[in-house]
């Protein structure tokens, strides 16, 4: 972009360039009338007029996140069509510039910094609000301490703006999620990104490197190294702490962005003395009388030692009665180490002998400080007995055994043969709904999980094919014609889920992405052809396929610039990509209801549906289906003039709508679920839906009429 040094924006005079970035330049800039200073944000993009409402709507969500630890915006505007926005401006640069690549952070500093950031996103996170960009440039220092997080949605307002190629988002790629690269983004995402920030803290380095299409590969795939393999003295309780933030699955995370925070800074205090003293237990408090006058307070060894160890001064109190900390002691393990001590009084039990009296500030061996415990106990006993008589007592306790052995006989005799009863007497059965032509659960291999969207396609009735892929990264199969048959591999390692097509009985084409992010194609037409078919591309999401009849298949994905990209087969072969433009946060989606006609879909940053179609020409985004959503969708066509579309919402339910002329209003079909749904229909009048739920379980639910219920859970 063009040198805005001088220039005016606003009531801002651009005065030095402080910043450069993948989709913006700051400026230190100057008001015209107060001398005040500000940072202004220039966005590298031109908007047209329907992008310049759209920025104007981004930038009002951003500027009413109002935090201690987030940068304000002051104002924003638009010149030129040029978006820019006004901050706050830090003069302390960001911590990028303060700590370089390598560079290694001390403990106090990473639970500094990683409470502050966790503060500013706890409360972004509160207002639903999704970074989506946590990384080192973006955190501003106003001081040598205090910390601010920039662009929030910034990142998006772009992506809504522009292209942007894949080599402009190498920069965030070390931090990105696993979902967020899905198209999935979600609360943990930025959890997941402050995760590697604090790895990247510990060790020098984030915990994979590479090409940006290598790192999203293993972000996707790849365990991150051990951080004690890579620096030895990072404590194990820290690298528990931070490889549970870099989870792959958002619901191993910690619950929160902040309880990250908190467990990090627990792990630290724990290593740095905050626990009681190695080999000796959390002390504990008994009251002594009121007027005791020869209180000490007494700590228990873990475990008796010599008494050459007693009488060495290592263990000798300090003037402030708390026990003193031993570098020699091995920590038992048995106690919480915020557990803090509480002084044992035994002045109030007995007094030691002459020959036992002990010397001010020496701990007593163990055995000594149960002895008063005992005699406490023998004495209340002659105690009660005196009181009561005798008699009175053997009473009591004669009664106490018959009431126990009563309650015995009834819950290991009586209470079985009453459930015997009962059951022979009432006949239960569990009501089940029955699933017409429903397909018994498929049982995938082992060591086989499904985490990711599935596909589905039907040839015909009773008929499914089912295709997911599994934690090896690798495509499996499982078809249904009556019954599930055994899950089969495909066979190669790729990014995301499949899509599926198929143009008539005894053809599926099945496409997915490569680790290198091209698109890869297998047939079978009796036997699989193996993964040798590579249209090419680079792709960022899972794709999309239809058929609209023989010889005839259409293939769309989301390209590193966020537009819908497509292409087709035919008996010449596969043609040219061409883009369909618009800027999604998820896969597409694609439909056909007969030759000539495609229906294509795609959640847009804004989280609603939009909808692009072709009948011999494209039509563009203009259709934007109400709903707010956080997957791709899925959508099918029984027949003309028909078309079924399902996604997840944020309630993370499975919403259904259907377009027959005009857009229905959605429906809820309900459910828990953490991927994107897959639908298939044999014919009119019957859907069926898969989704993955929270369990990692894929449930099906599906409609003749009416919805039956998320009944059906495929193991």
């Amino acid at each position: 972009m063009t040198d805005l040094v001088d220039q005016q924006l606003g009531n801002y005079r651009l005065t030095s360039l402080i910043g450069q970035g993948g989709f913006a330049d700051v400026y230190l800039a100057e008001h015209l009338h107060l001398n005040t200073r500000a940072a202004i944000k220039v966005l590298q993009v031109r908007l047209g007029e329907t992008s310049i409402e759209q920025f104007r709507i981004e930038a009002r969500t951003i500027a009413s996140l109002v935090h201690p630890h987030i940068v304000r915006v002051l104002d924003f505007g638009v010149e030129h069509d040029i978006p820019f926005l006004v901050m706050d401006y830090a003069p302390g640069g960001s911590l990028r510039q303060r700590y370089p690549k390598g560079t290694m952070l001390t403990g106090a500093s990473i639970v500094s910094y990683t409470h502050q950031i966790a503060d500013a996103l706890q409360y972004a996170h509160n207002q639903h609000f999704i970074h989506r960009d946590v990384k080192p440039e973006n955190m501003l220092l106003v001081d040598n301490d205090t910390l601010l997080l920039s662009d929030f949605g910034l990142v998006q307002v772009a992506h809504n703006s522009s292209s942007h190629n894949i080599q402009e988002t190498a920069g965030t790629a070390a931090y990105i999620a696993p979902e967020q690269i899905q198209g999935k983004p979600r609360l943990a995402s930025d959890q997941y990104a402050l995760g590697a920030i604090v790895y990247e803290w510990l060790s020098g380095a984030p915990p994979f490197q590479g090409t940006p299409l290598e790192m999203y590969a293993q972000h996707l795939h790849a365990t991150p190294p051990s951080l004690r393999e890579r620096v030895s003295t990072i404590l194990e309780a820290v690298e528990h702490v931070v490889l549970t933030a870099l989870a792959k699955d958002p619901y191993q995370r910690f619950a929160s962005i902040k309880a990250f925070a908190t467990a990090l800074e627990q792990a630290y205090q724990a290593a740095e003395g905050n626990r009681p003293p190695s080999g000796i237990l959390s002390p504990f408090f008994l009251p002594a009388k009121p007027d005791a006058k020869d209180y000490q307070p007494l700590f228990l060894q873990s475990q008796p030692r010599a008494s050459s160890q007693l009488a060495s001064s290592a263990y000798e109190m300090p003037a402030t009665n708390q026990p003193s900390l031993h570098e020699d002691a091995t920590y038992s393990g048995n106690m919480l180490p915020e557990q803090q001590p509480f002084p044992l009084e035994i002045s109030s039990v007995s007094s030691p002998s002459p020959q036992e009296e002990r010397s001010p500030g020496k701990i007593l061996p163990r055995a000594t400080a149960i002895l008063p415990t005992y005699r406490l106990v023998v004495t209340r006993t002659e105690q009660t007995i005196r009181t009561l008589g005798l008699i009175n007592v053997l009473a009591i306790l004669i009664t106490l055994v018959v009431l126990m052995g009563s309650v015995g006989w009834f819950f290991s005799f009586a209470l079985p043969r009453l459930q015997v009863r009962a059951l022979s007497k009432v006949s239960i059965h569990r009501v089940v709904p029955v699933l017409k032509a429903t397909p018994a659960s498929p049982t995938p291999p082992p060591g086989i999980t499904f985490t990711l969207a599935p596909a589905a396609v039907s040839w015909g009735p009773n008929r499914i094919d089912v295709f997911g892929r599994g934690s090896d990264g690798a495509i499996y199969h499982n078809y249904w014609n009556g019954s599930w048959h055994t899950f089969e591999s495909l066979g190669g390692n790729f990014l995301y889920g499949p899509a599926v097509s198929t143009w008539g009985p005894g053809r599926l084409d099945v496409f997915a992405i490569g680790a290198d992010g091209a698109l890869y194609h297998n047939y079978w037409d009796g036997s699989w052809h193996g993964w040798g078919d590579r249209p090419g591309g680079v792709f960022t999401s899972a794709p999309a396929a239809v058929s609209w009849g023989p010889n005839r298949i259409d293939v769309f994905s989301r390209g590193t610039d966020n537009a819908i990209w497509h292409n087709y087969w035919d008996p010449s072969g596969w043609h040219a990509f061409d883009s369909l433009g618009g800027g999604f946060v998820s896969a597409p989606a694609v439909s056909s209801w007969g030759a000539g006609r495609l229906d294509v879909f795609g959640t847009g940053g804004d989280n609603a549906l939009y909808h692009n179609y072709w009948d011999g020409t494209w039509h563009g985004w203009s259709d934007r289906l109400a709903g707010t959503f956080t997957s791709a969708p899925a959508a099918v066509s029984w027949g003309p003039n028909r078309i079924d579309l399902f996604c997840r919402s944020t309630d993370n339910a499975i919403w259904h709508t259907t377009w027959d002329g005009a857009w229905h209003p959605f429906d809820s079909l309900g459910g828990t679920f953490s991927s994107s749904p897959a639908a298939a229909a044999w014919a009119a009048g019957r859907l069926d839906v898969f989704s993955i739920g929270a369990d990692n379980a894929l449930y099906h639910d599906y409609w003749d009429g009416n919805w039956h219920g998320w009944n059906d859970r495929l193991a």
